[in-house]
């Protein structure tokens, strides 16, 4: 069956819209969104993964502060609006392959360096795997929202690159993440792709936290809502499964 390949960048939370101007043709609609329309693909099965980024190799500034990301957000299944998710009631979604493909994964954001003075920022740094992380993630948020995660025949299939993940950490915190997305049927037809992208604030947080973690961990799920929730995106998964 010969499906159609929806491509999009749009940034849910501010409301503009990046056009791509890669291949194939392309389409003004409403005069906001770009949309790329074309043929579906059969894409070949590859095995699961889960890479880091192919930077951070060097030595870390020596001013940078170490960090131990853990998954802790502040949000709830009261902070969403559920509705539009109803379609995957009835397909499960896989996260099939995540890359962190940023320049140094190590880095996740910035902060003062004396939160006193609160002058010189500085980088934040993890030794934590943010690709491995975010899969983890990605799946919790799935049971928060009520999305079925399952890696059965006949599930969606996303390949992700995370091109951003960041916090910046001075007087609010304020978290950012860009995901650029393959969307796959089971049988490995390309429906969608394109880029979404999410950001939380943050502005209190417990005397024994830094806030770092609840910050990401909202930025997470804030994020993977608005890939679910993207119009384009789930009127191609209801294609698919017509």
């Amino acid at each position: 069956m010969i499906g159609e390949i929806f491509r999009v960048e749009r940034n849910l939370q501010k409301g503009d819209f990046l056009p791509d101007l890669r291949d194939g043709c392309m389409k003004k609609l409403s005069g906001s969104v770009v949309v790329m329309i074309g043929i579906g693909l059969l894409v070949s099965n590859c095995s699961r993964t889960v890479t880091g980024g192919t930077g951070g190799d060097g030595d870390l500034p020596e001013n940078a502060r170490m960090v131990n990301l853990v998954w802790k957000p502040t949000l709830s299944v009261q902070d969403f609006d559920l509705e539009p998710l109803g379609i995957y009631k009835s397909i499960g979604v896989s996260f099939f392959s995540i890359s962190d493909i940023r320049q140094d994964p190590r880095i996740i954001g910035k902060t003062f360096e004396d939160l006193k003075i609160r002058k010189t920022m500085v980088p934040i740094a993890t030794k934590v795997n943010i690709a491995r992380w975010c899969k983890s993630a990605f799946e919790s948020t799935c049971h928060t929202i009520a999305v079925k995660n399952d890696n059965k025949k006949g599930s969606l299939r996303l390949e992700i690159e995370i091109t951003d993940f960041s916090i910046n950490d001075d007087y609010t915190q304020t978290g950012t993440a860009s995901l650029r997305i393959n969307a796959l049927t089971g049988d490995g037809m390309l429906i969608w792709e394109g880029r979404i992208n999410g950001t939380s604030d943050l502005y209190v947080h417990g005397t024994d936290s830094d806030g770092i973690s609840e910050c990401l961990s909202n930025t997470v799920m804030v994020t993977l809502h608005n890939v679910f929730a993207d119009q384009s995106f789930r009127d191609a998964v209801e294609k698919s499964i017509q």
